[in-house]
């Protein structure tokens, strides 16, 4: 096994770069090595990390799979939400709020863009 620091890259992505020339390079320095060493299997060890999936993939190569673990952290912490009866009720909608330390239209956008939809950010209290 295999652990690869990614230094940067959350960054990256919470700036709305993950697309840039700058990204992919430093990808590429992260991801390059671990294929030189064979490996077969990357496992995205962070919630940030779907964002940069696909180029994750195309780095990679068709031979490498790749586990996206957000989704069996957000299936987990539902049944852990049931268990201690702390879910919501299926028959009430839920809301979304977003707040941002960094309170900017700039910012608000990023969050709109990840999200794929438009949103309201607001200023988390410090």
């Amino acid at each position: 096994m295999l652990i690869q620091p990614c230094p940067g890259l959350v960054e990256f992505i919470e700036q709305g770069k993950q697309n840039s020339k700058a990204c992919n390079v430093l990808l590429r320095k992260y991801i390059e090595p671990l294929i030189n060493e064979g490996v077969d299997t990357l496992v995205l060890g962070c919630t940030h990390y779907p964002f940069v999936q696909e180029q994750i993939s195309l780095i990679a190569g068709q031979k490498v799979s790749i586990i996206e673990t957000a989704a069996p952290v957000t299936l987990q912490l539902t049944k852990i939400l049931i268990e201690k009866k702390l879910a919501a009720s299926e028959t009430r909608q839920g809301k979304c709020q977003f707040f941002s330390s960094l309170d900017t239209k700039q910012q608000e956008e990023i969050f709109s863009q990840l999200w794929q939809s438009p949103l309201q950010l607001h200023a988390l209290a410090t």
